[in-house]
């Protein structure tokens, strides 16, 4: 039996989300003013950023921050440093104590607040 259309590469659910999470992300730039939350940068592009993977329950319409392209694929190469200071959370790395689930050091060594603080959600 021949397909009479190609198969789609994006889901129409994930083809939705991805919709909405444009338009949370762009406000979220408004919000910032473009500003990466972990180095201050404002360069483009800036990415949303979810400090809870997906397959431990993250959610993709609600990143918790902002980061820049440079600052983003560090926390995806170094995993176990990002959870350290509190960019992503993990159950198999440790996170710094003196930061709560919601707080992250920055670059400059000041305290980013995030609006959601984990422990409240799990």
């Amino acid at each position: 039996m021949q397909r009479l259309q190609p198969i789609s590469k994006v889901s129409a659910k994930r083809r939705v989300d991805n919709a909405h999470r444009a338009v949370v992300v762009s406000a979220m730039r408004k919000a910032t003013m473009g500003r990466c939350a972990r180095c201050g940068r404002d360069t483009e592009p800036i990415h949303g950023h979810e400090r809870v993977g997906r397959a431990q329950g993250g959610d993709i319409l609600q990143p918790d921050c902002l980061l820049c392209t440079v600052c983003n694929g560090w926390c995806e190469d170094e995993p176990r440093l990002a959870a350290w200071t509190g960019w992503k959370v993990s159950s198999k790395w440790p996170h710094d104590h003196t930061l709560t689930s919601a707080q992250a050091w920055a670059l400059d060594g000041s305290i980013v607040e995030f609006t959601v603080d984990i422990d409240e959600v799990a």
